[in-house]
C-alpha cells in the first residue's frame, strides 16, 4: 500500500546512527601507558643499581679507613727448652690496656708471618678469646707468667664467636697467622722472650 504523506516524511527523516568506540585508538592509548610505566621502572631500577654500587664502593672505602695499621712496638722470639738459639723471631704489636686487648686483631685483613700481637693480661688466670670481626685465621698461643707456652689453639675460624680457651692459667697471649706454629714446630712447653721498643 502507498504511504501517507505523514508516514513518508517520517520514513525519509535522518536515520538514527549508533557510533561504536574506535578500538584501535583505545589500544594505542593503553600501549602508551604501559610504555611509560616500563620506562619509569627501568629508570628507577637503573637509579637503584647505581646508588647501590656507589654505596658498596663507599662502604668498602670506609672499611679500609677503619682497618687498624700494624704498629711495630717490639720483637718476640720463640725458644726450645735448653736451647739458646731462637726457633723464630717476629715483630710484635703490644696490647697492654683494655681497649687494645678488646680490639686485638679485629678488622685486619692481612698479616705476614713475621708479625704478631702480644697481649699482656692484667692477671694470670684462664683466658678466653674469640674471632669476632677477625678476618685472618690465627694460631693463638697462651703463656704463663714465666713466658712458657701452656696451650696453643691453631687455625682459628674467622668471624667465629665461639670461645677459644687457654684451658690453663695464662698471663700472656701471642697471636700469629694460622700455620705459624706448625711451620716452625712451636709447641707446648716452649717459651718466649720479648722486648718492647722505647716510645719516641
Amino acid at each position: 500500500p502507498n504511504m501517507t504523506k505523514k508516514n513518508r516524511k517520517k520514513a525519509v527523516g535522518k536515520p538514527s546512527r549508533i557510533t561504536e568506540p574506535n578500538k584501535n585508538n583505545k589500544n594505542i592509548k593503553y600501549s602508551w601507558i604501559w610504555l611509560i610505566i616500563i620506562v619509569t621502572l627501568l629508570i628507577a631500577i637503573s637509579f637503584f643499581i647505581k646508588n647501590n654500587d656507589n654505596l658498596t664502593s663507599k662502604t668498602s672505602r670506609n672499611n679500609k679507613k677503619f682497618e687498624p695499621e700494624f704498629k711495630s712496638e717490639g720483637d718476640l722470639s720463640f725458644y726450645k727448652v735448653g736451647q739458646s738459639k731462637p726457633i723464630s723471631t717476629i715483630t710484635i704489636e703490644i696490647a697492654d690496656n683494655e681497649y687494645e686487648r678488646m680490639l686485638g686483631m679485629m678488622y685486619r685483613r692481612s698479616m705476614s708471618d713475621t708479625m704478631g700481637m702480644l697481649f699482656i693480661m692484667e692477671r694470670e688466670e684462664p683466658q678466653s678469646f674469640w674471632m669476632r670481626n677477625t678476618y685472618i685465621s690465627l694460631d693463638i698461643i697462651y703463656l704463663d707468667i714465666e713466658l712458657s707456652i701452656v696451650s696453643i689453639q691453631k687455625y682459628t675460624v674467622p668471624f667465629s664467636e665461639n670461645p677459644i680457651p687457654s684451658i690453663y692459667k695464662s698471663k700472656y697471649v701471642v697471636e700469629v697467622v694460622a700455620g705459624y706454629c706448625d711451620n716452625y714446630n712451636i709447641a707446648k712447653g716452649d717459651y718466649v722472650k720479648f722486648r718492647q721498643y722505647k716510645k719516641l
